[in-house]
C-alpha cells in the first residue's frame, strides 16, 4: 500500500513484480493519488502488466500533523500478505496491523528524517514496527532504530533503497560524445560555470536559500549560472532570477536532460532535502551541495561531506560562497566528482528487488505458518 506511485518507483516495483511472478507470487498495488506539493510535482505513475487498486484517501490536517484517512480493507481482504507504509499518520496501516489476519510488513524511514518527531507520532511507529510481522526499513539507520525499539533482527531488512541507474549512466555514456558548447547551446547557458538543480519545488528543498544566494551570486558572480530541472509550487520564485538570465527552468527533466546536466555542469545544488538524488549524483559524478541541519531523507547517510559532497551553513551568503569556491578550484571538484563516481556500485536496483523479495518471502512463509496452525 502507498500513499502514490511516483515515477522514480515505476521500475522498482516493475521489476519487483517480474520477480515475484518467477516465484508464482502475484504483486498488486494498493495506492492513491498524490495530493498538496506532491501533485504539484506532476510525477505520478502508471505501471504497465502490475495490478493496482485505486484508493480514495482523504487529508486532516491536525496542527502539523496530517492524517491520510483511507478504507484500504477492499485492497488488502483477499491478500496472502500485505506491506504497509510506516507512517504515524496513515490510518491504512492501522486498519492492516489490526484487523487483517494474514502477515503484515511495514515498509518506510523508521527514524523520523524529513518531519518534525514528537513523543506520540515516535510512539505511534515504534508501535507500528513491533505490531509488524517484518519491518522493512530504507536504509541502515531504520533497521537499527527497529531492533532498538525491540523488533527480532531476523524480521528486519535494510533495503537500501535506491532508483533504477541503468538508463541514467547509459544516457550519460551517449552525451559523452557531445562538445559541451553544444549541450550549452541547447541548453540556453551561456560560458560561465554552472549548478544544477533536480527534483520538485517546494519548500522542503529550501528553495529560499537558493533564491536568496541568487541574488548574492548577482552582485558579486553574476556569470554564475543555475538550470533548474523540476516542478512544483515554488516555481514562480525563481521569476526574478529568470529575467536576469542566471536561471534557466526546463520543468520534469528525464535522463537524457540530466545527462546533459552532467555534461556541464559543475555540481548539483540541494540546500534542502536530499533524498534519492544522492544516488543519482554518484551515476551524474557530480558531488551535491547542501546545507546543515536540513531534514534531509535517510539516502543522506550514503554521502560523505568533504568527501563526495559539500555542506555548509544554511545561508544564502554562506551558499553562494560555497558555489563561488567550487566554480573556482576545479581540482576540488575532480576530487569530490571521482570519490561520488566511486559509489554508483554500492546501491544498485537489482539489491533492493533482492531485498525486498526476500522479505516478502518471509511473510509467505509465515502465511503458511498461520494456516496450517489455524486448521489443527
Amino acid at each position: 500500500m502507498q500513499p502514490y506511485v511516483p515515477s522514480y518507483r515505476a521500475p522498482f516495483f516493475s521489476a519487483l513484480a517480474e520477480r515475484l511472478a518467477e516465484q508464482g507470487h502475484e504483486l498488486v498495488i494498493a495506492a492513491g493519488q498524490p495530493t498538496d506539493a506532491q501533485a504539484k510535482r506532476r510525477d505520478g505513475a502508471r505501471i504497465p502488466g502490475v495490478s493496482e487498486r485505486r484508493l480514495r484517501t482523504r487529508i486532516v490536517k491536525l496542527g502539523p500533523a496530517r492524517l491520510r484517512l483511507v478504507n484500504a480493507r477492499p485492497a488488502w481482504k483477499d491478500a496472502d500478505v500485505v506491506v504497509a507504509e510506516l507512517a504515524a499518520g496513515a490510518s491504512a496501516t492501522y486498519g492492516a496491523l489490526l484487523q487483517c489476519r494474514r502477515p503484515v510488513g511495514v515498509w518506510g524511514h523508521v527514524e523520523a528524517f524529513t518531519a518534525p518527531d514528537s513523543r506520540l507520532t515516535r510512539a505511534l511507529r515504534r508501535w507500528q514496527t513491533r505490531a509488524a510481522t517484518h519491518v522493512l526499513a530504507y536504509t541502515d539507520t531504520g533497521a537499527a532504530l527497529a531492533k532498538d525499539w525491540g523488533v527480532d533482527a531476523a524480521h528486519v531488512t535494510s533495503l537500501h533503497n535506491t532508483v533504477d541507474l541503468t538508463a541514467l549512466s547509459q544516457a550519460i555514456d551517449r552525451a559523452k560524445a557531445d562538445d559541451p558548447s553544444t549541450v550549452r547551446a541547447r541548453l540556453g547557458l551561456s560560458s560561465g560555470p554552472v549548478f544544477a538543480m533536480i527534483g520538485g519545488l517546494d519548500a522542503s528543498k529550501r528553495i529560499d536559500l537558493v533564491v536568496g544566494a541568487l541574488d548574492v551570486l548577482w552582485a558579486s558572480r553574476p556569470e554564475i549560472q543555475l538550470i533548474v530541472g523540476g516542478r512544483g509550487e515554488l516555481e514562480p520564485a525563481f521569476s526574478e532570477a529568470v529575467e536576469r538570465g542566471q536561471v534557466r527552468l526546463v520543468g520534469y527533466v528525464g535522463n537524457d536532460a540530466k545527462a546533459e546536466f552532467a555534461r556541464v555542469a559543475t555540481a548539483l545544488l540541494n540546500p534542502g532535502r536530499v533524498g534519492l538524488i544522492a544516488v543519482e549524483s554518484m551515476a551524474m559524478e557530480l558531488p551535491i551541495v547542501t546545507t546543515s541541519g536540513a531534514r534531509h531523507g535517510p539516502e543522506y547517510e550514503y554521502l560523505t561531506p568533504g568527501v563526495d559532497s559539500i555542506e555548509c551553513e544554511p545561508t544564502a551568503t554562506a551558499l553562494a560562497a560555497t558555489l563561488v569556491a567550487l566554480a573556482d578550484d576545479s581540482e576540488q571538484v575532480g576530487q569530490l566528482s571521482a570519490a561520488i563516481g566511486k559509489r554508483l556500485d554500492a546501491f544498485s536496483l537489482s539489491h533492493m528487488v533482492d531485498q525486498y523479495a526476500g522479505a516478502l518471502e518471509s511473510l509467505v512463509d509465515a502465511s503458511k505458518t498461520r494456516s496450517r496452525h489455524s486448521k489443527m
